[in-house]
């Protein structure tokens, strides 16, 4: 984008350069002959139209400038906040359901396809499981609840790679083994985060009321699902 805008803007520069040398070096090199051939009127005609060249030469080129190290800051900025959400574990979550959507239409084996469809599922229900959630406890901001959260994204970043990983394998149609422990394994994370949340929630519904036994049993739960991370 900016060679493109550099030969572009380069272009109507130097020729706005050529035309103000040409007028110039008429008006200082050849102002005798211009004025027995044409006229001391057409002379100062072509004098005015040198420095006017000269004017607009210099304010395109401080436009170019200027509009081009704007262009650059921007790019700069934007590579800068890219480089800064590639550092989100989960910046290629989007991508990946994409690409695990596409890919079923490309497999012939329908038992790949199935796992592919799997996998997707594991990888939208850990989303929707994760910004349920977060949605729910709105600024609770409770050890155990922010403990809880950490744990879903934890379980999203988990299931992620292992889309990843299954994505490979389902390219090539092979190692149906491996994606199958992998699939059996997030269900159980799946299942166990379900059920987490729901104690998570009779939590902050009786808070002020709770045992130490409802905390120590919610503790426990969340100590089980990390263990399964």
């Amino acid at each position: 984008m900016i060679n493109k805008f550099i030969i572009r803007h380069g272009l109507v520069s130097g020729g706005l350069s050529i035309l103000t040398i040409i007028l110039f070096k008429l008006v200082m090199f050849d102002k005798d002959d211009i004025i027995v051939e044409s006229g001391i009127r057409t002379y100062k005609m072509i004098n005015v139209g040198a420095y006017i060249a000269l004017g607009i030469t210099i304010l395109y080129a401080g436009f170019v400038i200027k509009t081009y190290i704007a262009s650059k800051s921007k790019e700069l900025q934007l590579v800068a906040i890219e480089e800064e959400q590639r550092k989100d574990p989960l910046y290629d979550e989007a991508s990946m359901i994409e690409k695990l959507t596409g890919i079923q239409g490309t497999i012939e084996n329908p038992e790949y396809i199935d796992y592919a469809k799997r996998i997707l599922k594991q990888l939208l229900d850990a989303k929707a499981l994760s910004d349920d959630f977060a949605e729910i406890v709105e600024n609770n901001d409770q050890p155990i609840i922010q403990n809880i959260a950490k744990e879903l994204i934890s379980i999203r970043v988990r299931i992620l790679q292992d889309a990843k990983s299954i994505y490979r394998r389902l390219i090539i149609a092979k190692d149906a083994e491996n994606i199958e422990a992998k699939l059996i394994h997030n269900n159980k994370l799946l299942d166990d985060a379900d059920s987490l949340i729901v104690e998570a929630i009779n939590y902050i519904d009786v808070k002020t009321s709770t045992s130490e036994i409802d905390l120590k049993n919610l503790t426990e739960s969340l100590k089980e699902l990390i263990k399964l991370i």
